[in-house]
């Protein structure tokens, strides 16, 4: 990856660069879930990550609603959020099935944003679409490796500058 935000948070991280509070936004199906499926995966980053980074969940908004208003405010929300983000983490399943999800990975493909992939478990992979596949910048087979990946990258990074 050789794009300015990826460059800019590898900066920060370990070199101590501070040009702002890392953001990511959490993209994943929601049409058709309950909220534990919607929200669980997300709460879980969100504890992960705590204060360090600003954190952008599109739980938020019901994705159920047929209100216009409600669906345009989420819609608003998405886009300004996937806008301000240095990466995306993207849930893997059910990713093909969502319109919402796979517009989301698009526009931060197409802004270089970069897209963390992960299966929520190993026995939930199945093959991809190539353009998907394109569109990532690492994928993850479980959420425990991602957890890993995470804490690396912004947790221990952070708890040694402040040292």
């Amino acid at each position: 990856m050789t794009n300015t935000r990826f460059n800019n948070l590898i900066l920060k991280y370990h070199i101590g660069y501070d040009y702002k509070t890392p953001a990511v936004f959490l993209s994943g199906a929601m049409t058709g879930l309950t909220p534990e499926e919607q929200k669980g995966w997300r709460n879980r980053i969100i504890e992960i990550l705590g204060s360090e980074v600003v954190v952008y969940d599109p739980t938020c908004f019901d994705a159920e609603s047929q209100d216009n208003q409600v669906q345009e405010n989420g819609f608003n929300y998405d886009i300004s959020s996937i806008i301000n983000s240095d990466m995306v983490i993207l849930n893997l399943n059910k990713c093909m099935t969502s319109v919402g999800t796979c517009q989301e990975i698009m526009l931060a493909w197409l802004l270089g944003i970069p897209i963390v992939g992960f299966w929520e478990n190993k026995e939930d992979i199945v093959p991809l679409h190539p353009w998907i596949e394109k569109e990532l910048s690492l994928k993850f087979n479980n959420f425990e490796v991602l957890k890993f990946y995470l804490l690396k990258q912004f947790i221990f990074k952070q708890e040694k500058k402040d040292e």
